[in-house]
C-alpha cells in the first residue's frame, strides 16, 4: 500500500449526483493556506442519472403524475454503484498533479508551496527560513 498524500490539507469538492457530477480537489498550502484545484473530470455515470431523474420529472410533471421518485432511485443508484471506486482513482491523480505544485518538508513533512520553500535548503521556511540579504563590507574613508 502507498503513502497517503496530502492527508489533512485537502477539500472535497466532488458532485456524485446531477448534472455537475464530477470529481475535484482542493490542495492548500501548509503554511501560508495557498490553494491549488485539481482539474475538474466529469463522473459520467452521475450526469447520465442527473439528466434521467431531470428528464423523467418534466416527464410526468407535464402529463400530471408523481410517481417519479421509484425511477430517481433507480438513476440514484446506477450513479452510486461505480462512485467509490472512481473517486478514489480521481483522487490518486489529483494527488499525483497536486504533486508538482507542492514541495514536501524533509523535517516537518508539510506540503508547501513554491513561495513558501526553501530551495536551498530543501526545507519549508518555517523549518529554515530563508536568511536576509548579505550586506557588501563598507570601505572605510579616512
Amino acid at each position: 500500500m502507498s503513502e497517503i498524500y496530502f492527508s489533512n490539507n485537502y477539500r472535497d469538492l466532488c458532485e456524485q449526483h446531477g448534472t455537475g457530477a464530477g470529481f475535484q480537489f482542493e490542495f492548500s498550502c501548509s503554511r501560508c493556506h495557498d490553494t491549488w484545484r485539481s482539474p475538474f473530470e466529469a463522473f459520467t455515470t452521475g450526469q447520465v442519472a442527473g439528466w434521467l431523474s431531470k428528464g423523467v420529472s418534466t416527464a410526468w410533471n407535464l402529463i400530471g403524475g408523481t410517481a417519479t421518485n421509484g425511477i430517481t432511485n433507480a438513476a440514484d443508484g446506477l450513479a452510486g454503484a461505480g462512485w467509490g471506486s472512481s473517486r478514489d482513482a480521481a483522487f490518486q491523480r489529483a494527488i499525483g498533479n497536486a504533486q508538482s505544485h507542492f514541495n514536501r518538508c524533509g523535517r516537518c513533512t508539510h506540503y508547501v508551496c513554491g513561495r513558501c520553500w526553501n530551495t536551498a535548503q530543501g526545507l519549508c521556511l518555517t523549518c529554515s527560513p530563508t536568511p536576509p540579504p548579505r550586506r557588501s563590507p563598507r570601505s572605510s574613508a579616512a
